[in-house]
């Protein structure tokens, strides 16, 4: 004779919190707990984590359900892993910038031109020499005075470089920050489809076993489950990954699970466009830096045109066809050419980017609009099969499924915004790459 088969179902006056009884006709029949064939005898009671509570009214035999208001979030009832380490965002970088071999190259470089803008000046001034101030100049002055204006350069585009490297520096602690945090929002709900994926799989074998489900069906089922386990494992390695690049960055124990404190993300309220690439475009550093090199080919070729200078000076250099070398002046014109198109070419790049930065946020946040109504409508879907499944009109498969659902539009909206934030955070800092 074969066996019946039942899906759990309450019974019982009341059930409260996390208790629901299972129910079988005959102790010897076998029912489905949690996804797992058992006899009736030794499925007393099963959890399940949200609160509901049955009333069955004595008098008319009717069932009135109740449920508990609730703060339906999957996602909120899923401990993290806690960190061996706690570490604030200032002192992170503070730990990448004291290792960072640019910043120290720069502070070695730094010393070395400090010790030639101090000889160049011990020379000018032996000379007398403040600038481009008289009618007449030996080629040994002009040069010194153009090593003076180099090595000044020099060292505003030390402290450019600087600034650049530690804000790339950040930018690269948020973003591994980040996919951390996207790693194990997606290692969460992979997690819980497998959960449910391994109990769905014990009912597909069965029902193929009473003939009740085709071949091809389980073996779809099976294949889906391997790759279920394949994904997860492959998301464990970049989530280990990722921890392992955050270590390196801060010098630490490859096994220490850090956490990053006091990490302030940008607001995403209203950007104004226009006015940021306006800002940008007047303080980006790497054009600082390209404008540094456009200024430094104009002072020589003013430079060389003092040196030649008989009868006044000129306020600005003008080349009138006296004797100079052509080839010479050709070069010089082609370098001030070469770092004006260089600077033009980094401005139009810069704004760019800076609107398509700006496109790429509005995009996200309509994106995160749709997802909240997406949240709206899976919670409300869960509502629904929660009622079903208590008067056994569903499946425990169903339930787990429509949980699933709310688990990843969560998910969802977790990841968006976490990318908005990485977004506003490149979006104030465009020229990092």
């Amino acid at each position: 004779m074969r066996k019946k088969i039942y899906a759990a179902i309450l019974v019982g006056v009341m059930v409260m919190s996390q208790s629901f009884a299972v129910f079988a006709a005959d102790a010897d029949d076998y029912v489905i707990v949690d996804g797992f064939l058992r006899h009736a005898e030794d499925a007393a009671e099963i959890t399940y984590g949200q609160p509901i509570t049955r009333f069955v009214d004595d008098a008319s035999g009717l069932v009135r359900i109740s449920t508990i208001a609730m703060d339906y979030s999957v996602l909120g009832q899923i401990s993290a892993i806690e960190p061996t380490l706690r570490v604030n965002l200032q002192a992170a970088l503070d730990m990448i910038n004291s290792r960072d071999a640019r910043l120290l190259a720069l502070e070695e470089n730094r010393v070395i031109v400090e010790r030639e803008e101090r000889e160049i000046n011990d020379f000018l001034s032996d000379n007398d020499i403040r600038g481009f101030t008289r009618r007449k100049y030996t080629v040994a002055e002009v040069q010194m005075l153009r090593a003076r204006e180099a090595v000044r350069n020099q060292l505003v585009a030390m402290d450019i470089n600087a600034k650049m490297v530690r804000a790339g520096n950040e930018l690269q602690l948020r973003n591994a920050v980040a996919e951390i945090s996207r790693a194990e929002l997606d290692i969460v709900l992979l997690e819980r489809q497998l959960y449910v994926e391994e109990r769905n799989i014990v009912i597909v074998e069965l029902m193929h076993d009473l003939g009740m489900e085709s071949e091809a069906n389980l073996r779809n089922a099976q294949s889906g489950l391997e790759r279920t386990r394949t994904n997860l494992e492959g998301l464990q390695t970049s989530l280990a990954n990722s921890r392992m690049s955050i270590n390196t960055m801060l010098g630490l124990p490859s096994d220490t699970i850090v956490a990053i404190t006091d990490l302030a993300w940008a607001t995403s309220g209203q950007i104004v466009l226009e006015t940021h690439v306006t800002a940008q475009l007047a303080n980006a550093p790497n054009l600082a830096l390209l404008q540094l090199d456009l200024d430094f080919a104009e002072y020589v070729f003013f430079s060389y045109d003092v040196l030649l200078m008989r009868e006044e000076q000129e306020p600005r250099y003008r080349y009138r066809g006296r004797d100079h070398d052509p080839t010479i002046v050709i070069e010089m014109r082609n370098d001030i050419s070469a770092a004006e198109r260089a600077l033009n070419n980094a401005m139009d790049s810069l704004e760019n980017r800076v609107r398509s930065l700006y496109n790429d946020i509005e995009a996200l946040r309509e994106q995160q609009v749709v997802a909240r109504t997406d949240l709206e409508n899976a919670i409300s879907d869960y509502q629904d099969a929660m009622l079903r499944y208590i008067t056994g009109s569903a499946t425990w498969l169903e339930l787990e499924r429509a949980m699933l659902a709310i688990l990843n539009h969560e998910v969802t909206i977790a990841r968006n915004q976490m990318n908005l934030h990485m977004l506003i955070q490149m979006y104030n800092h465009p020229y990092l790459n």
